[in-house]
Protein backbone atom coordinates (compact mmCIF):
# COMPACT_ATOMS: atom_id res chain seq x y z
CA UNK A 1 0.00 0.00 0.00
CA UNK A 2 1.50 3.30 -1.12
CA UNK A 3 -1.20 5.80 -0.24
CA UNK A 4 -4.30 6.04 1.83
CA UNK A 5 -6.71 8.93 1.46
CA UNK A 6 -9.27 9.81 4.03
CA UNK A 7 -11.39 12.95 3.64
CA UNK A 8 -13.85 14.09 6.24
CA UNK A 9 -14.78 17.77 6.47
CA UNK A 10 -16.69 19.39 9.27
CA UNK A 11 -18.23 16.18 10.48
CA UNK A 12 -18.07 14.92 14.00
CA UNK A 13 -16.53 11.41 14.15
CA UNK A 14 -17.90 8.70 16.42
CA UNK A 15 -15.60 7.37 19.17
CA UNK A 16 -15.30 4.03 17.38
CA UNK A 17 -14.27 5.68 14.10
CA UNK A 18 -11.74 7.89 15.90
CA UNK A 19 -10.05 4.88 17.44
CA UNK A 20 -10.07 3.05 14.10
CA UNK A 21 -8.45 5.91 12.25
CA UNK A 22 -5.84 6.39 14.96
CA UNK A 23 -4.99 2.69 14.84
CA UNK A 24 -4.71 2.69 11.04
CA UNK A 25 -2.48 5.73 11.17
CA UNK A 26 -0.19 4.16 13.73
CA UNK A 27 0.14 0.97 11.71
CA UNK A 28 0.90 2.94 8.55
CA UNK A 29 3.58 5.06 10.19
CA UNK A 30 5.29 2.02 11.77
CA UNK A 31 5.15 -0.56 9.00
CA UNK A 32 4.63 0.93 5.58
CA UNK A 33 7.42 2.83 3.83
CA UNK A 34 6.35 5.79 1.68
CA UNK A 35 3.09 6.31 3.46
CA UNK A 36 2.65 10.10 3.75
CA UNK A 37 -0.70 10.92 5.13
CA UNK A 38 -1.63 12.60 8.37
CA UNK A 39 -4.79 12.24 10.38
CA UNK A 40 -5.77 15.24 12.49
CA UNK A 41 -8.26 14.88 15.29
CA UNK A 42 -9.14 18.13 17.11
CA UNK A 43 -12.08 18.98 19.28
CA UNK A 44 -13.94 15.96 18.01
CA UNK A 45 -13.57 16.93 14.33
CA UNK A 46 -11.76 14.76 11.86
CA UNK A 47 -9.88 16.18 8.90
CA UNK A 48 -7.24 14.66 6.68
CA UNK A 49 -4.66 15.93 4.24
CA UNK A 50 -2.64 13.63 2.07
CA UNK A 51 -0.09 13.79 -0.65
CA UNK A 52 2.28 11.66 -2.60
CA UNK A 53 5.58 10.43 -1.33
CA UNK A 54 7.90 13.34 -0.48
CA UNK A 55 5.14 16.07 -0.83
CA UNK A 56 4.90 19.23 1.30
CA UNK A 57 2.11 21.60 2.39
CA UNK A 58 1.77 25.31 1.19
CA UNK A 59 2.24 28.48 3.35
CA UNK A 60 -0.24 31.26 4.09
CA UNK A 61 -1.25 33.39 1.06
CA UNK A 62 -0.03 37.02 0.82
CA UNK A 63 -2.27 40.07 0.55
CA UNK A 64 -1.99 42.87 -1.98
CA UNK A 65 -0.49 46.19 -0.79
CA UNK A 66 -2.83 49.14 -0.33
CA UNK A 67 -2.17 52.74 -1.48
CA UNK A 68 -3.99 55.85 -0.33
CA UNK A 69 -3.35 59.19 -2.08
CA UNK A 70 -3.82 62.14 0.25
CA UNK A 71 -6.40 64.31 -1.61
CA UNK A 72 -6.14 67.20 0.83
CA UNK A 73 -2.70 67.95 -0.61
CA UNK A 74 -3.96 68.19 -4.20
CA UNK A 75 -5.16 71.75 -4.60
CA UNK A 76 -7.60 73.07 -7.18
CA UNK A 77 -4.78 74.64 -9.17
CA UNK A 78 -1.09 73.72 -9.11
CA UNK A 79 1.94 75.29 -10.76
CA UNK A 80 5.33 73.86 -11.63
CA UNK A 81 6.29 70.34 -10.46
CA UNK A 82 3.29 68.70 -8.82
CA UNK A 83 3.93 66.77 -5.61
CA UNK A 84 1.48 63.97 -4.80
CA UNK A 85 1.88 62.47 -1.30
CA UNK A 86 0.55 58.98 -0.60
CA UNK A 87 0.77 56.15 1.93
CA UNK A 88 1.39 52.45 1.20
CA UNK A 89 0.51 49.69 3.65
CA UNK A 90 1.22 45.98 3.34
CA UNK A 91 0.49 43.25 5.88
CA UNK A 92 3.72 41.43 5.05
CA UNK A 93 5.80 44.66 4.84
CA UNK A 94 6.89 43.63 1.35
CA UNK A 95 8.79 46.04 -0.89
CA UNK A 96 6.64 47.43 -3.70
CA UNK A 97 6.95 49.18 -7.05
CA UNK A 98 4.69 51.98 -8.28
CA UNK A 99 3.57 53.28 -11.67
CA UNK A 100 2.24 56.86 -11.91
CA UNK A 101 -0.15 57.88 -14.68
CA UNK A 102 -2.17 60.98 -15.55
CA UNK A 103 -5.40 61.71 -17.36
CA UNK A 104 -6.78 64.98 -18.73
CA UNK A 105 -10.51 65.66 -18.98
CA UNK A 106 -11.43 61.97 -18.80
CA UNK A 107 -8.99 60.82 -21.49
CA UNK A 108 -7.18 57.47 -21.06
CA UNK A 109 -4.40 57.39 -18.50
CA UNK A 110 -0.82 57.66 -19.72
CA UNK A 111 2.55 57.46 -18.01
CA UNK A 112 3.44 60.48 -15.85
CA UNK A 113 7.06 61.65 -16.03
CA UNK A 114 8.76 62.01 -12.63
CA UNK A 115 11.04 64.96 -11.95
CA UNK A 116 14.76 64.31 -11.85
CA UNK A 117 14.71 64.74 -8.05
CA UNK A 118 11.93 62.20 -7.53
CA UNK A 119 12.98 59.04 -5.62
CA UNK A 120 13.03 55.66 -7.36
CA UNK A 121 9.65 54.14 -8.20
CA UNK A 122 10.88 50.64 -7.30
CA UNK A 123 11.55 48.94 -3.99
CA UNK A 124 9.48 51.28 -1.81
CA UNK A 125 9.27 50.19 1.81
CA UNK A 126 5.93 49.36 3.42
CA UNK A 127 4.48 48.43 6.80
CA UNK A 128 1.09 47.17 8.02
CA UNK A 129 0.34 50.61 9.42
CA UNK A 130 1.44 52.41 6.23
CA UNK A 131 4.57 54.29 5.15
CA UNK A 132 4.43 57.79 3.65
CA UNK A 133 5.91 58.43 0.20
CA UNK A 134 5.43 61.03 -2.53
CA UNK A 135 5.56 61.29 -6.30
CA UNK A 136 6.72 64.53 -7.94
CA UNK A 137 5.22 64.87 -11.39
CA UNK A 138 7.10 66.84 -14.06
CA UNK A 139 3.88 68.14 -15.59
CA UNK A 140 5.68 70.63 -17.84
CA UNK A 141 7.39 67.78 -19.70
CA UNK A 142 4.15 65.88 -20.26
CA UNK A 143 1.94 68.89 -21.04
CA UNK A 144 4.38 71.03 -23.03
CA UNK A 145 3.54 74.71 -23.39
CA UNK A 146 -0.08 74.46 -22.21
CA UNK A 147 -0.79 77.46 -19.97
CA UNK A 148 -3.78 75.88 -18.27
CA UNK A 149 -5.37 72.43 -18.15
CA UNK A 150 -8.57 71.63 -16.28
CA UNK A 151 -9.80 68.23 -15.15
CA UNK A 152 -6.43 66.57 -14.50
CA UNK A 153 -6.18 63.41 -12.40
CA UNK A 154 -3.18 61.37 -11.28
CA UNK A 155 -3.35 57.61 -10.70
CA UNK A 156 -0.72 55.60 -8.81
CA UNK A 157 -0.66 51.81 -9.15
CA UNK A 158 1.24 49.80 -6.55
CA UNK A 159 2.57 46.28 -7.12
CA UNK A 160 4.20 43.79 -4.77
CA UNK A 161 7.79 43.53 -6.02
CA UNK A 162 7.79 39.76 -5.43
CA UNK A 163 4.34 38.88 -6.76
CA UNK A 164 3.28 40.81 -9.86
CA UNK A 165 -0.37 39.79 -9.50
CA UNK A 166 -0.70 41.56 -6.14
CA UNK A 167 -1.66 45.10 -7.21
CA UNK A 168 -3.81 48.00 -6.08
CA UNK A 169 -4.33 51.64 -7.07
CA UNK A 170 -5.71 55.01 -6.03
CA UNK A 171 -6.67 58.12 -8.04
CA UNK A 172 -6.61 61.79 -7.08
CA UNK A 173 -9.60 64.06 -7.25
CA UNK A 174 -9.82 66.24 -10.37
CA UNK A 175 -7.61 69.33 -10.21
CA UNK A 176 -6.41 72.18 -12.41
CA UNK A 177 -2.86 72.51 -13.70
CA UNK A 178 -1.30 75.80 -14.70
CA UNK A 179 -2.83 79.23 -14.72
CA UNK A 180 -4.57 81.76 -16.90
CA UNK A 181 -2.98 85.20 -16.42
CA UNK A 182 -5.03 88.35 -15.91
CA UNK A 183 -5.99 90.49 -18.89
CA UNK A 184 -5.93 94.27 -19.29
CA UNK A 185 -8.23 96.03 -21.77
CA UNK A 186 -9.35 99.56 -22.57
CA UNK A 187 -6.26 101.50 -21.48
CA UNK A 188 -7.57 105.06 -21.66
CA UNK A 189 -5.62 108.22 -20.70
CA UNK A 190 -8.11 110.88 -19.56
CA UNK A 191 -6.91 113.97 -21.46
CA UNK A 192 -8.33 117.37 -22.22
CA UNK A 193 -9.00 117.21 -25.93
CA UNK A 194 -5.98 114.95 -26.40
CA UNK A 195 -3.65 117.05 -24.28
CA UNK A 196 -2.21 116.03 -20.91
CA UNK A 197 -0.62 118.55 -18.62
CA UNK A 198 1.10 117.34 -15.44
CA UNK A 199 -1.00 114.74 -13.60
CA UNK A 200 -2.77 112.32 -15.95
CA UNK A 201 -5.44 109.79 -14.89
CA UNK A 202 -5.25 106.49 -16.79
CA UNK A 203 -8.26 104.16 -16.71
CA UNK A 204 -8.23 100.45 -17.56
CA UNK A 205 -10.17 97.22 -17.09
CA UNK A 206 -8.56 94.16 -15.44
CA UNK A 207 -10.12 90.70 -15.67
CA UNK A 208 -9.05 87.21 -14.57
CA UNK A 209 -10.87 84.04 -15.60
CA UNK A 210 -9.89 82.25 -12.38
CA UNK A 211 -10.62 85.22 -10.13
CA UNK A 212 -7.01 85.63 -8.98
CA UNK A 213 -5.89 88.92 -7.50
CA UNK A 214 -3.72 90.81 -9.98
CA UNK A 215 -1.13 93.55 -10.10
CA UNK A 216 0.24 95.73 -12.88
CA UNK A 217 3.76 94.39 -13.32
CA UNK A 218 4.85 96.81 -16.04
CA UNK A 219 4.13 100.53 -16.52
CA UNK A 220 5.67 101.96 -19.70
CA UNK A 221 5.32 104.93 -22.02
CA UNK A 222 6.38 105.78 -25.55
CA UNK A 223 7.08 109.15 -27.16
CA UNK A 224 7.29 107.79 -30.71
CA UNK A 225 3.80 106.38 -31.13
CA UNK A 226 4.63 102.92 -29.72
CA UNK A 227 7.83 102.20 -31.61
CA UNK A 228 9.91 102.15 -28.41
CA UNK A 229 8.91 102.08 -24.74
CA UNK A 230 10.52 103.40 -21.57
CA UNK A 231 9.58 102.48 -17.98
CA UNK A 232 7.38 104.90 -16.09
CA UNK A 233 9.14 106.08 -12.95
CA UNK A 234 7.31 104.47 -9.95
CA UNK A 235 7.69 107.76 -8.07
CA UNK A 236 5.68 109.45 -10.82
CA UNK A 237 2.68 107.13 -10.17
CA UNK A 238 1.03 109.13 -7.42
CA UNK A 239 -2.41 107.60 -6.98
CA UNK A 240 -4.73 104.70 -7.72
CA UNK A 241 -3.31 101.32 -8.67
CA UNK A 242 0.34 101.96 -7.92
CA UNK A 243 3.05 99.27 -8.33
CA UNK A 244 2.37 96.36 -5.97
CA UNK A 245 -1.24 97.33 -5.25
CA UNK A 246 -3.48 94.28 -5.68
CA UNK A 247 -6.55 94.35 -7.92
CA UNK A 248 -9.51 92.12 -7.06
CA UNK A 249 -9.93 90.94 -10.63
CA UNK A 250 -12.96 88.92 -11.69
CA UNK A 251 -13.88 87.11 -14.88
CA UNK A 252 -16.14 89.96 -16.01
CA UNK A 253 -13.49 92.61 -15.38
CA UNK A 254 -13.13 95.47 -12.92
CA UNK A 255 -12.51 99.14 -13.78
CA UNK A 256 -9.49 100.71 -12.07
CA UNK A 257 -7.22 103.71 -12.62
CA UNK A 258 -3.94 105.26 -11.61
CA UNK A 259 -2.48 108.75 -11.73
CA UNK A 260 0.74 109.42 -13.62
CA UNK A 261 2.33 112.78 -12.91
CA UNK A 262 4.06 113.29 -16.24
CA UNK A 263 5.91 116.30 -14.93
CA UNK A 264 7.73 113.99 -12.48
CA UNK A 265 8.88 111.84 -15.37
CA UNK A 266 12.40 113.03 -16.17
CA UNK A 267 12.00 112.51 -19.89
CA UNK A 268 8.84 114.65 -19.98
CA UNK A 269 9.63 117.33 -17.44
CA UNK A 270 9.16 120.71 -19.06
CA UNK A 271 8.70 119.13 -22.47
CA UNK A 272 6.06 119.22 -25.15
CA UNK A 273 5.48 115.97 -27.07
CA UNK A 274 2.82 116.26 -29.74
CA UNK A 275 0.31 113.46 -30.46
CA UNK A 276 2.74 110.53 -30.13
CA UNK A 277 2.64 109.56 -26.45
CA UNK A 278 1.26 106.10 -25.63
CA UNK A 279 1.03 104.01 -22.45
CA UNK A 280 1.65 100.26 -22.21
CA UNK A 281 0.68 98.10 -19.21
CA UNK A 282 1.46 94.44 -18.37
CA UNK A 283 -0.68 92.49 -15.84
CA UNK A 284 0.42 89.64 -13.61
CA UNK A 285 -1.06 87.50 -10.84
CA UNK A 286 -0.37 89.02 -7.45
CA UNK A 287 1.42 85.86 -6.22
CA UNK A 288 4.29 86.92 -8.52
CA UNK A 289 4.08 83.91 -10.78
CA UNK A 290 6.45 85.20 -13.42
CA UNK A 291 5.97 82.03 -15.49
CA UNK A 292 2.52 83.28 -16.46
CA UNK A 293 2.60 87.03 -17.14
CA UNK A 294 -0.27 88.61 -19.01
CA UNK A 295 0.09 90.22 -22.40
CA UNK A 296 1.15 93.89 -22.51
CA UNK A 297 -1.58 96.23 -23.74
CA UNK A 298 -1.08 99.79 -25.01
CA UNK A 299 -3.41 102.75 -25.25
CA UNK A 300 -5.07 102.94 -28.62
CA UNK A 301 -4.44 106.54 -29.64
CA UNK A 302 -1.39 108.76 -29.15
CA UNK A 303 -1.87 111.93 -27.14
CA UNK A 304 0.03 115.12 -26.41
CA UNK A 305 1.93 115.82 -23.22
CA UNK A 306 2.47 119.51 -22.63
CA UNK A 307 4.53 120.15 -19.54
CA UNK A 308 6.02 123.39 -20.72
CA UNK A 309 5.21 126.50 -18.71
CA UNK A 310 4.85 129.72 -20.69
CA UNK A 311 7.25 132.51 -19.82
CA UNK A 312 5.76 135.38 -17.91
CA UNK A 313 6.58 139.06 -17.66
CA UNK A 314 6.52 139.66 -13.95
CA UNK A 315 7.73 143.26 -13.87
CA UNK A 316 7.40 146.12 -16.34
CA UNK A 317 8.60 149.60 -15.52
CA UNK A 318 7.20 152.50 -17.42
CA UNK A 319 9.78 154.07 -19.65
CA UNK A 320 10.73 157.72 -19.86
CA UNK A 321 8.97 159.47 -22.67
CA UNK A 322 11.27 161.68 -24.66
CA UNK A 323 10.43 162.20 -28.28
CA UNK A 324 14.01 163.12 -29.03
CA UNK A 325 15.57 159.94 -27.46
CA UNK A 326 14.92 156.16 -27.57
CA UNK A 327 12.40 154.89 -25.02
CA UNK A 328 13.92 152.55 -22.44
CA UNK A 329 11.48 149.89 -21.07
CA UNK A 330 12.99 147.75 -18.26
CA UNK A 331 11.18 144.42 -17.64
CA UNK A 332 11.67 140.98 -15.89
CA UNK A 333 10.75 137.65 -17.53
CA UNK A 334 10.30 134.43 -15.56
CA UNK A 335 10.29 130.87 -16.99
CA UNK A 336 9.90 127.70 -14.90
CA UNK A 337 12.15 125.67 -17.21
CA UNK A 338 14.60 128.53 -17.83
CA UNK A 339 13.90 128.21 -21.53
CA UNK A 340 15.22 130.90 -23.86
CA UNK A 341 12.45 133.20 -24.93
CA UNK A 342 11.72 135.63 -27.72
CA UNK A 343 10.32 139.03 -26.79
CA UNK A 344 7.81 140.86 -28.94
CA UNK A 345 7.04 144.43 -27.97
CA UNK A 346 3.88 146.03 -29.17
CA UNK A 347 2.89 149.63 -28.74
CA UNK A 348 -0.06 151.81 -29.42
CA UNK A 349 -0.84 155.45 -29.24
Amino acid sequence: MNEVKVTMKNRRASPILQRLLFLLGSVCLLSVQGCAWVVVIAAGTVGAASGGSGGSGGGASQTAPTIVILPANVGPRLLGPINIPFSISDQESSAVNIVAEFSLDGAPFQTATPTTSNPSLNGLVTAPGGVSHSFEWDAATDLGSALEVAGARLRIRVQDSGQADLTNMDVTNSFRIGNLPPVITNVTPVTDLGIAEGALVVRLTVSDTLGDRAVIAGYEFSVDNGQNYLPIDPAAITGGVRPGVEIAAVAGGVLVDFTWDTDLQAELNGEVVLDTVKIRLTPQDSFANTDFPGLPVESAIGFTVDNNFLPEVVQLIDGVTDMNNPVILPFVIQDEESDPVAVIILWKQ
